[in-house]
């Protein structure tokens, strides 16, 4: 028979644990009692993996009457002495837990399990100190700790007859970092290199110098300039992520936040909207990020911009939509037929001719069956304001 002392916030997992095991046991407040002649060490093992256990002691079944007649003091009063508390945590120092290997008979609690200190011993035990009111949990350690952009091996690689052979996959980390220090748990979104059709976005990008702050091709290796589709999002556990490939920068992670919120639902205020994440998916965000943080005029980055997504400048109309984009970007808020008024004043043309052909060659060129002529202008308007 096993008698475990144990914290009452512990008392209802142990019992969880016991009952999936089907093992036999008594509840007395804080005392657990397993009724069992012989208990294997993986039982042992899970009771302290899911519990504080704060004293443990094995006895025969002759000496069953003795254990359940003896009351420790911390037990019968609400409010027990710290003297009983050190001699309680002293005696864990002395018990030991008989098993039927060839263990040593000599192997304490203390050598094979994890004991906390004596100074946590009154927490444990509902003694009122000046930190009582403050969580007992602890944080996750510096070593074990994940921070939102880092970027992760995802260990399930599927191989497949891609055009590298092989489809490799990786997750970004999406959760803040005050969650990620207190969960052993942490939220992901997985990105690989498979092109799915079905999937209702596709933004895809790269592990570069400009994407990644602690970019190395060495740890990268194959990840390496592969082009990586955002896929979906989940929770996962922090002992499941493969080998640390580097971590993105806030600019990047602020880029992909829309993403985040559209593949979760969020009904939030974005800066880009579903038409616009439809739109970037038909680029390379990394050509996108290179012209959006040069140092050349607005004028010319307004050309690079329509070039980068397919436009042919050559086509009549097309100056149109470059100084409707210029124009919008002097202003606070504008409607399209606004920004074809002003254009239209400017080359001393009609109005209406000039709208049309913006919603035109917009169209025509993203092949939606409405125009996306003002989604457009206002993204393009964004990437320049953005400093």
């Amino acid at each position: 028979m096993l008698r475990l002392l144990a914290a009452d916030v512990d008392i209802c997992r142990i019992s969880k644990v016991l009952g999936r095991q089907r093992i036999k046991s008594s509840i007395t407040n804080s005392t657990i009692i397993i009724e069992a002649d012989e208990i294997s060490d993986d039982v042992v093992d899970m009771l302290f993996a899911n519990a504080t256990i704060i004293s443990a002691q094995n006895y025969c079944l002759n000496e069953a009457e003795t254990v359940i007649d003896t009351k420790i003091e911390s037990e019968q009063d609400h409010e027990p002495s710290i003297d009983s508390s050190v001699k309680q945590f002293e005696s864990i120092k002395t018990s030991e837990i008989d098993t039927n290997d060839n263990t040593s008979s000599d192997e304490t609690i203390d050598s094979e399990y994890y004991v906390q200190e004596q100074k946590d011993m009154s927490l444990e035990l509902g003694i009122e100190t000046e930190s009582e009111d403050k969580p007992t949990q602890a944080k996750i350690s510096e070593l074990e700790m994940v921070y939102r952009g880092e970027v992760y091996k995802w260990n399930n690689e599927r191989y497949a007859d891609d055009k590298e052979g092989q489809i490799k996959e990786c997750v970004i980390i999406i959760q803040n970092d005050y969650q990620n220090s207190a969960s052993d748990d942490t939220i992901a979104l997985f990105c690989t290199t498979h092109y799915e059709e079905r999937a209702p976005i596709h933004f895809l990008f790269q592990f570069t110098e400009r994407t990644m702050i602690d970019h190395s091709a060495k740890r990268l290796e194959l990840f390496d300039h592969c082009t990586f589709f955002v896929g979906h999002i989940k929770g996962i556990s922090r002992k499941q992520l493969g080998t640390y490939l580097g971590t993105m920068t806030n600019e990047f992670m602020n880029t992909l936040q829309p993403t985040i919120d559209f593949c979760l639902g969020l009904k939030r205020s974005r800066t880009v909207n579903w038409i616009q994440l439809q739109i970037l998916s038909t680029i390379n965000m990394e050509d996108l990020f290179k012209i959006s943080e040069s140092k050349v005029s607005d004028n010319q980055k307004v050309d690079e911009f329509l070039e980068l997504f397919g436009f042919d400048m050559s086509i009549n109309g097309m100056q149109y939509v470059k100084d409707s984009i210029l124009v919008a970007k002097k202003l606070s808020d504008y409607r399209l037929e606004f920004l074809a008024e002003i254009v239209a004043e400017k080359r001393q043309v009609d109005a209406n001719e000039v709208l049309r052909l913006i919603v035109a060659r917009i169209k025509e060129n993203f092949h939606f069956n409405k125009s996306p002529a003002i989604s457009f202008i206002r993204l393009i308007d964004r990437l320049l304001k953005k400093r």
